[in-house]
Order: C-alpha cells, then structure tokens, then sequence
C-alpha cells in the first residue's frame, strides 16, 4: 500500500540542556509567534490544525502547526511501533509538544484517625507523618506524524459528512439536539442566512439555503448562543455584561464554524478571514490568546458532542489518538494534574477568570466522557464542573486529588509555578507543619450531595427569564 508522502517537520531548535529551561524556551518562541498568526492564510492554516487536534492544549496546537501544519495524526515513537506496528523512518525529526510530567514527593502532614481527624500527642500537638504527592509539572517531548512513518495501514477512514439528504437530515437534527437553544428554519428578508436571538433565546436559519449552507450557518448560530446569551444576574442582583464587541462575537463564531466545518469534511471554500489582521491590532499578547482559548475550546466541545451521536464522522486520527493514550487512572491523574496546576496558582483577575471558565468546561467533560466504572470520579469531576467561583472551584479540585490519593495543598503552590522538577524527590527535606485542624470538613461525598440538591432547588429559579430584561433588544445578526 503506497505511504503517505512525507512533508519536512521545521523542528524548534531548543539549547536548553534542562526541562524547566526548555519549557521557558519553547513558551518564549510560542509567545513571539502568535502575533504572526494573524494573517488570513495564517489564521485559517491554524483553525484546520485545530480541527485535527481540538483536544490538544492551545499551546500544542500552536507548536504542531508552527513545526508541521499538515500533520494528520500524531503519536509517540513507542505508540507507533508498538500499538501500530509502524515505524519511525530514519532521519525523521519530531514535533516537539508539551506533556504532563507530574512527579512524586514526599511529604510531612497531620496524621489522621478513622473519622478523619488529627491524631494528638501527650503534650496536645498533632502527630505527624509522612505522605506521598504527586506535584504536576510539564515537560518537551517528541510525537510524530503518520507522514513520518511506514508499516501497517492504519484503520480506514470513516466517511466524512456527505451531501445527500440522509446524511443533511441526521447531522441537522444532531445539531438541534446538542444546540442549547430552540432552532427554527424560516424565511428572512434582512438578506442574513440566519441570527441568534438573545432575547427570546432561539437560533433561526434562513430556510431557502442550501442543505450545506444551512449546516454551516447553523453552527455559526449555535457558537453565538454558547457564547454570547444575556448576562444572568449575579447573587448581589447585579447584572454584568462582559461579552465581547460586535467584531469579536463575529470572529469567535466564524472561527469555530470553519473549524468545525473542516473537521467533517464540510465545504470551506467560501470562508475568508481578511479582516482577521485588523481585528487582532492593537491587542495584547494575553487578550489574543484568550480568544484563540474561548474558540478552541468551544470548537472542541461542539465536535465531541457531534462525534458522540455520530460515531461514524469521527476521523482515524480519534483512533491514533485513543490507541495512544487509551483510560488508564495514571493518564487520567496526569490530565487532571495539568488542569489542578493552573486552578491552584489562579488569581482573582481576568485571566483567573478565562482559567476558571475553561476548567468548568473540561471538568464536565470529564465527567461524561470517564469510563462508568469510574463513578466515583465521575461524581467529583461533575462536583468541580458546578463551581461558583475560582475559590470554591480551588477547594473541589483539591477533593479530587485527595480521592485519587494525591494532595495539592498550599504550600505546593509554588512547586506548581515551576515547570518540571531538575532532579529526583529529595526525601530528605519535610514541608512546614501545618497548624491543627480546627473542625472537620464535610465529607466529599456529603457536599457532592449538598450541592446537587441546591442545583436541583435552584433550577426552576434559573430557568425563569429577568423580567428587567428589554423586549426590544435586537437579536444579534450573523
């Protein structure tokens, strides 16, 4: 069977002999070319990377798309050998990507009784003892794509979305489903193919549009109604609106449309994103990489709904990928470690903010996506996903880890600053006492109860629509 022909990786040269080096080396080349991203050829080469790889991290499908934009599927030297029979050909370079690499150390905590509380001595102190940690840490590694390989073929491709009306009407209805507001086909005379009502919160297609069109238009709809409903009131009656300007919401929903559209096969031929270079000036590094995180995010949570009620689109690259980290706890702790890192050293800003929106989300995903045996997990993982705010998001994550054996408490917060440990756990060295527990916590399993009762009281009460809100606000036209 002929191979896959072989485009050159342009490798990112890193002189850094240690890790943590070399994860400052390969953040400072990232940071340096985002702002080449913005260009339309550019912008667009990224969006079909991500489409590729939207469960990749932002910063990893940047560096796959900067060392091989028309890398296909991608996986480790072993995978490919081992899970795949396929090997490396020689003289191969590797796609540099960052990866979890959490590491074990010892430390010195309360010890405790059955019931959860400190043990005390004669003298009234807390008796201590030593616990094991994991801290999570990141490091560079090398993948490569089946382009670099030879060996077995892979699993055939499974068809990508097909322009007849069996398939038009099942990805449709899909759509509907996963859509969190009402969709309705129905004429239009302003001339726009269709529009997301925030008011009367409904999504309506023209319904003269092509079957195509009408797919295209429609996730375009559902990205503005993810991201760009009414503000709700917040617990001091407050109503504050911090969604983005007019062009913003446009480039958010265009974006995540193109990408979706790539990642089945759907018609791009008409997207243009010429106005993507005067959108992006003038902002900051941090303000462009919060977007591109908003968009990749939510791109990556409409494919996966769609893929789940439609197994039959997801791509051979879904297989490498799964073939290359299939569930196990280890991996599973890994993941959870990168996202408990960046929770724990949050602040109360508006980066804070953007980490803590972006971790609901993959918390709940998490909790739907887990093995049903893991119901314990699973539980917790939703628990986190119903987070308030970033402080009580912080505590939950912190239960998480407990349950799986592992602690992340204050004193590692900045361990989890750091980017990957130099040398082995020096066993030697014991963390700072901690002082008494003054009263005991309720337990996991109780405040995971606790909580799902107030959401179930509360609901009536979020679905009822702001009387305050204007009838005559105009719906937000695509």
């Amino acid at each position: 069977m002929a191979e896959a022909i072989t485009s050159s990786v342009i490798p990112f040269e890193l002189e850094s002999e240690n890790q943590k080096d070399k994860i400052k080396e390969i953040t400072d080349k990232l940071e340096a070319g985002i702002k080449d991203l913005f260009s339309s050829e550019r912008y667009m080469e990224y969006l079909q990377t991500m489409s590729k790889f939207h469960n990749y991290s932002f910063n990893n499908t940047l560096l796959i798309m900067f060392q091989k934009p028309d890398a296909s599927a991608i996986a480790g030297y072993n995978a490919w050998k081992d899970k795949f029979h396929r090997q490396v050909k020689k003289g191969e370079k590797g796609i540099k990507i960052i990866a979890p690499a959490p590491y074990k150390k010892t430390i010195e905590v309360e010890k405790l009784d059955k019931a959860g509380q400190p043990v005390f001595d004669g003298d009234g102190k807390p008796v201590m003892t030593t616990k094991e940690i994991q801290v999570p840490t990141f490091k560079v590694t090398s993948v490569f794509d089946v382009s670099q390989t030879e060996g077995e073929p892979l699993p055939t491709i499974a068809t990508q979305l097909e322009g007849n009306i069996e398939t038009y009407e099942k990805f449709f209805r899909t759509l509907k489903e996963i859509s969190p507001v009402p969709i309705t086909l129905e004429p239009i005379d302003s001339g726009a193919n269709g529009f997301f009502n925030p008011v009367e919160n409904r999504i309506v297609v023209k319904d003269s549009l092509s079957e195509m069109q009408t797919i295209k238009t429609t996730i375009h709809e559902i990205a503005h109604s993810i991201l760009h409903a009414l503000p709700e009131k917040g617990e001091d009656g407050v109503t504050v609106d911090d969604r983005p300007d007019s062009r913003t919401k446009e480039v958010q929903a265009e974006s995540i449309a193109y990408t979706v559209c790539q990642r089945f096969g759907i018609d791009t031929s008409d997207y243009s994103f010429g106005y993507i270079a005067g959108w992006s000036s003038g902002q900051e590094t941090k303000e462009l990489k919060a977007s591109l995180e908003v968009i990749r995010e939510t791109a990556s949570d409409i494919i996966e709904k769609i893929e789940e009620k439609m197994p039959e689109l997801a791509q051979e690259r879904k297989a490498v990928k799964q073939a290359d980290r299939p569930f196990d706890l280890n991996k599973t702790v890994d993941y959870i470690s990168g996202i408990a890192s960046k929770i724990a050293i949050a602040e109360n800003d508006d980066l804070g903010q953007k980490t803590f929106e972006i971790a609901l989300k993959q918390f709940g995903r998490l909790a739907r996506t887990l093995p049903t045996e893991e119901v314990g997990l699973k539980d917790l993982c939703e628990f986190v996903s119903t987070s308030e705010n970033l402080e009580s998001m912080q505590e939950r994550v912190n239960e998480v880890m407990n349950f799986l054996g592992y602690e992340l408490n204050p004193e590692l917060k900045e361990a989890e600053k750091e980017t990957a440990p130099e040398v082995a756990k020096d066993d030697t060295k014991t963390e700072p006492k901690k002082e008494p527990k003054k009263e005991k916590k309720p337990s996991v399993r109780k405040k995971l109860k606790e909580e799902k009762d107030k959401i179930a009281k509360e609901a009536p009460k979020s679905k009822t629509k702001s009387k305050s809100k204007s009838k005559s606000a105009e719906a937000e036209v695509s």
